[in-house]
């Protein structure tokens, strides 16, 4: 016990506690190396020299990686905790000197949330006017290795919560079927609303990246049927969809919150309130490596808030 007493009084340093942390992430002396601009010869002579101090070892040496041991995973979590501390005091003293310091970066993979994402902002700007709110798009694997690199704060996209990995904590948002609309002018008789005959129509549907457009070709192929020929796809922005429906009578798929928010707009209506299909659910997630903020804390609880 004297040597660990020793080591919390005396021989820690904050810097060799990050490069605990980025090797329990990273497992490779040379990633690290390259993200602390050092030489590999410098990350481990650090490593060593804080088990020294220590006094235990602290990584259990496998073949290509370092793997943490349970007093190791203590450390970790315990400079986290002060890094977000610091992190927090940074913002409030840039704050005092009248610098807007803090911000927010939220990844979005998901048009069917925006107005939640809407609601949530303005809620959170009311006690929070100083804090600067960045919003990056991106599919789901891009987002996520942001969210692993710490350049956004939380994500938001379609995925279950099983097919997390543990770095990583999300909460459920909502779940909804996947609905067919169409344009509000568009009039197609009763008889020719089952899906094989609405394929005879045209289309304008999202890139086939979107988790949207995915579900929609999985039940095709699901059903037997081919896509429709007559399709305009549309990668970026989503909202152009919206416009072309609005000039063009076609058909498209939306997660059903989203389309009846449109049908109640008057924008489009519902076909065939029988066919939907099941879709992955909407999810809020963060980095369970890096503890997020109070103001993260307030606004991720907001969107979730804001989408019951």
């Amino acid at each position: 016990m004297d040597d660990l007493d020793s080591f919390f009084s005396s021989r820690i340093k904050f810097k060799n506690l990050k490069i605990l942390s980025l090797l329990e992430q990273h497992k490779s002396l040379t990633k690290v190396a390259q993200i602390m601009h050092m030489t590999t010869s410098a990350v481990s002579k650090a490593l060593a020299e804080v088990e020294a101090n220590y006094g235990e070892q602290l990584f259990r040496r496998e073949i290509g990686q370092l793997v943490p041991l349970p007093e190791c995973l203590i450390l970790i979590d315990s400079y986290l905790k002060i890094e977000a501390q610091l992190r927090e005091g940074h913002d409030k003293i840039a704050l005092l000197r009248g610098v807007k310091a803090s911000r927010i970066s939220i990844g979005l993979h998901a048009p069917s949330i925006i107005n939640t994402l809407a609601n949530a902002i303005v809620r959170f700007k009311q006690i929070s006017p100083e804090t600067e709110i960045s919003i990056k798009a991106g599919d789901k694997s891009y987002l996520l290795s942001c969210l692993r690199a710490g350049e956004i704060d939380l994500a938001i996209c379609r995925a279950e919560l099983d097919d997390l990995d543990n770095d990583l904590r999300a909460n459920l948002l909502h779940e909804h079927q996947l609905v067919l609309i169409a344009s509000n002018s568009f009039d197609i008789p009763p008889e020719n609303q089952d899906l094989k005959s609405l394929l005879e129509y045209p289309w304008c549907l999202t890139s086939s990246t979107c988790p949207v457009r995915q579900c929609f070709d999985a039940n095709l192929v699901a059903l037997g049927l081919k896509q429709p020929n007559n399709i305009i796809e549309v990668d970026n922005p989503i909202n152009l969809i919206g416009y072309i429906m609005e000039k063009y009578n076609c058909l498209s798929v939306a997660s059903s919150n989203l389309a009846e928010l449109l049908q109640k707009q008057g924008k489009v209506k519902i076909i065939n309130h029988e066919l939907s299909f099941p879709i992955k659910p909407q999810i809020i997630i963060w980095n369970s490596r890096i503890p997020i903020n109070s103001n993260v804390r307030k606004l991720r609880d907001f969107i979730c808030y804001e989408s019951k």
